[in-house]
């Protein structure tokens, strides 16, 4: 990818985050022009994901990973989205490929963020022993936003 196209995708997402509905339009038209570039798929994911569309951000980054499919943030996000509808199973999926693809990749810049969130998703599919498992991977007082800002001792009340 060019560098270029790397300005445009930092500079829409600044745009995406000052909610600017153009944005969108902006990021449709460089999938359009560069559809190979699994990139630009995910700039548009991230900004449907802001919209409230995960279904169409879902797609995106589905599209994405076909086109780049060693890149753990892709799963990281696109589990988070299949959580947020609801789809558990969809979302441990993804975030257990993500892991897979750090210690492939020796790349532990998510990985206490894909235990927690798989332990997340765990709880709400009512496996309390293996969500408890990834707890032991992830520090005291550790939290983050999954579909509302959870914390590792949360997690661990509802797992007993």
């Amino acid at each position: 990818m060019t560098t270029s196209i790397d300005r445009l995708i930092t500079n829409l997402e600044r745009r995406a985050q000052s909610d600017d509905p153009a944005a969108l339009v902006e990021a449709s038209r460089l999938v359009a022009e560069h559809p190979s570039e699994s990139k630009v798929w995910g700039l548009r994911a991230y900004i449907f994901a802001r919209t409230g569309n995960l279904e169409n951000a879902i797609s995106d980054l589905t599209r994405a990973m076909e086109l780049s499919s060693q890149e753990p943030s892709n799963y990281f996000d696109r589990g988070r989205y299949k959580l947020k509808l609801g789809d558990s199973a969809g979302a441990v999926a993804d975030f257990s490929h993500a892991l897979e693809l750090c210690d492939e990749h020796g790349d532990d810049y998510h990985r206490e963020s894909l235990h927690f969130v798989r332990a997340d998703a765990l709880v709400r599919a009512g496996k309390r022993s293996e969500a408890l498992e990834d707890l032991r991977k992830v520090r005291d007082g550790f939290t983050l936003w999954t579909t509302t800002l959870r914390s590792k001792e949360g997690l661990m009340t509802e797992c007993e």
